[in-house]
């Protein structure tokens, strides 16, 4: 078995994709801001320990993510579809084709505070460093595979464990927009995959050694692209009700 997996790993042909994933910037529009940062908030962290403010950093980003994943479900943006995707390969005379369709990625209203805030003042701002991570992730497609004779379809399911990204903010003291310093989904974790349909144990583990190399880039940038665009739409949103009310409360 594990010469037909080397065999199938250095023999792969491509992958086609049948449909483009583009970056864009989510509407948050809606989204109800509970808590709009003022300068006095700002002066009153300044004079608690380093410890208090990581405290109520992380109180607060804690609220926050609660109803941003209670938002995100709401609104349909969980579960993400994922691109359709055909892989050819073969083995010694043998080829074979697997095609993955009608996908999804379930949870990414799932995200958690993976460790304490951090936090750094350098005047005129403040930087704040939030590490996070998806408490699940699901993946689903329906799938169809030929290898020489056989040819199964049915559901393939697996989960993404230990997903790991972090926003570095910066806060302008002075007129209290927000900016995105950096961003970097740290890594994906591990993908586990199961295929269903009364298929045979050897040809699922082929399958699997198949498909996972294919999905591994196509869920970073899919998760890229959703967390790099919800936090783009969450502070185009932010800034602009600043904006809108900064006279009242500084």
């Amino acid at each position: 078995m594990k010469l037909i997996q080397l065999c199938l790993i250095a023999t792969f042909l491509g992958v086609a994709t049948s449909n483009t994933i583009q970056p864009r910037t989510y509407n948050f529009t809606t989204f109800n801001f509970k808590q709009i940062i003022t300068k006095n908030d700002l002066e009153q962290l300044q004079r608690h320990s380093r410890s208090e403010q990581v405290a109520v950093m992380n109180e607060y980003i804690d609220e926050f993510l609660e109803e941003l994943n209670e938002f995100l479900i709401l609104q349909g943006m969980d579960p993400v579809s994922l691109p359709d995707q055909v892989k050819r390969f073969q083995w010694t005379i043998f080829w074979g084709e697997v095609s993955l369709k009608e996908g999804w990625l379930q949870g990414v209203g799932t995200i958690q505070r993976n460790g304490d805030v951090t936090i750094k003042y350098e005047y005129p701002t403040m930087r704040v460093i939030f590490p996070l991570k998806f408490g699940h992730l699901h993946i689903s497609y329906d799938y169809l595979a030929q290898f020489t004779y056989l040819g199964p379809k049915g559901l393939m399911s697996g989960s993404v464990k230990g997903t790991q990204f972090y926003f570095d903010l910066e806060v302008d003291m002075a007129t209290l927009l927000v900016r995105l310093n950096k961003y970097d989904l740290e890594d994906l974790g591990s993908i586990s995959l199961t295929f269903h349909g009364g298929i045979f144990e050897w040809f699922a583990n082929m399958l699997i050694w198949v498909v996972k190399p294919i999905l591994k880039p196509i869920l970073q940038l899919v998760l890229y692209n959703f967390t790099h665009g919800t936090i783009g739409g969450l502070i185009e949103t932010y800034n602009a009700l600043v904006n809108q009310i900064l006279g009242n409360i500084v």
